[in-house]
């Protein structure tokens, strides 16, 4: 939960979020009662090394999708290479099969 003392725009402007999308941010309901900004900052440099793009990318998928800020990342990287490895073993599979 984001402690009102402080001033919710100025904190996620230095955060790297433009006036406009800290603006937008401090309104949105879901994204104050949901991220703490003492760990916010943190978050989004985890982000960025886990997808492999610069803050800005993730401060507009923020924007875009403001429960983005909240979800677990590493398990969804997770579940996606689990995914390719089980979708490369099917094709493997069906390949051979094919070529009987």
């Amino acid at each position: 939960m984001i402690n009102n003392d402080y001033n919710i725009t100025d904190v996620l402007t230095k955060m790297g979020f433009t006036e406009e999308q800290s603006l937008i941010l401090s309104k949105d309901e879901f994204f104050i009662k949901h991220n703490k900004l003492e760990t916010l900052a943190q978050k989004i440099s985890a982000f960025a090394g886990i997808y492999k793009v610069d803050k800005n990318k993730i401060c507009e998928a923020i924007l875009k999708f403001p429960p983005f800020a909240g979800l677990d990342h590493e398990r969804v990287i997770r579940q996606k290479t689990r995914i390719g490895r089980l979708s490369f073993m099917f094709l493997t599979q069906t390949e051979k099969e094919f070529h009987k």
